[in-house]
């Protein structure tokens, strides 16, 4: 929460409390961005039982978070401070619970109760789930990696071991589609191709929807087929596997390709398909396209 990154993206370096003595001087107020993000999407989630006042009230306990400017006279430029003279006076009532106005502490306070939370627990598992497993895993592991998350306090290590403890999570089951750098970095892997440069992946990547390094939200890039399973995303990975067979030096036969790639995920169809290639290069792309490759 207190990353500059954080707190410049989202602008709550700018955010100020209506109250503060800055406010009280200043034609700029509360903004509340970095309350919202961190409820919905980093802690609680959507349905996690806050409200407007909530955001609200947490966006009053974050005023004076912000970053060291050349015109303030502490810390260095760009690193986070607390500036008291921002921060909205008084104690905030956020999810029924009441905070003492205890300066920076009093957001650390809010930030710690959030993150024991069992909304937070049960959002937390459902992400991790849904990124590692599919978008519906069994309602069985969500609760167990559920409780996992509160009787560690949020580990995310015991959580990971947990999960992979679970036989849930080995059962064979189409996995969530790719997205274009998984795709693009599995294909080039699996192929051994070392023709592409870094610029050519880089605009390959722009031309199938995702920009290195500018994911659409602090939370990163979406893991939900729907987000790259589009007509117009499935087709451009079509026409760039085309461009990897073009430059692909095969070793070893289709089917042998066909084996090593996919493993026991090859599928009839796709089998089939890659039996009756006119050529080395057609298999590869038929490969490539195949929707057991599109998938984790």
């Amino acid at each position: 929460t207190s990353h500059p990154a954080m707190l410049l993206y989202l602008d709550n370096f700018q955010s100020i409390g209506p109250n503060s003595k800055g406010g009280k001087r200043r034609n700029r107020g509360l903004n509340e961005n970095l309350a919202r993000e961190i409820l919905e999407l980093h802690t609680l989630g959507v349905n996690g039982g806050y409200g407007q006042a909530d955001v609200v009230a947490f966006a009053k306990v974050l005023t004076g978070w912000t970053l060291s400017l050349p015109q303030h006279k502490k810390g260095t430029v760009g690193e986070f401070i607390f500036a008291k003279r921002l921060h909205e006076p008084g104690s905030h009532q956020i999810m029924g619970k009441k905070y003492p106005d205890r300066g920076v502490r009093q957001g650390i306070a809010v930030l710690k109760d959030l993150a024991r939370h069992p909304s937070t627990a049960r959002h937390i598992a459902t992400r991790l789930a849904r990124h590692f497993i599919s978008d519906n895993p069994p309602d069985r592991v969500i609760d167990i990696l559920t409780q996992e998350f509160l009787n560690s306090g949020g580990d995310l290590a015991k959580i990971m071991k947990r999960m992979i403890s679970l036989d849930e999570v080995w059962q064979p089951r189409p996995g969530n589609i790719k997205t274009s750098e998984e795709y693009v970095i599995s294909a080039l892997r699996g192929l051994n191709v070392t023709q592409f440069t870094p610029r050519e992946i880089i605009e390959s990547l722009y031309e199938m929807g995702q920009r290195p390094f500018e994911a659409p939200s602090p939370a990163g890039w979406p893991y939900e087929d729907q987000h790259w399973a589009g007509p117009d995303m499935i087709m451009k990975r079509i026409e760039w596997a085309q461009a990897v067979a073009e430059r692909s030096r095969l070793t070893m036969a289709p089917m042998a390709l066909a084996t090593a790639l996919l493993g026991d995920n090859l599928g009839p169809q796709t089998l089939i398909s890659v039996q009756r290639a006119d050529s080395a290069r057609q298999a590869v792309t038929l490969l490539l396209a195949s929707p057991e490759f599109q998938r984790r």
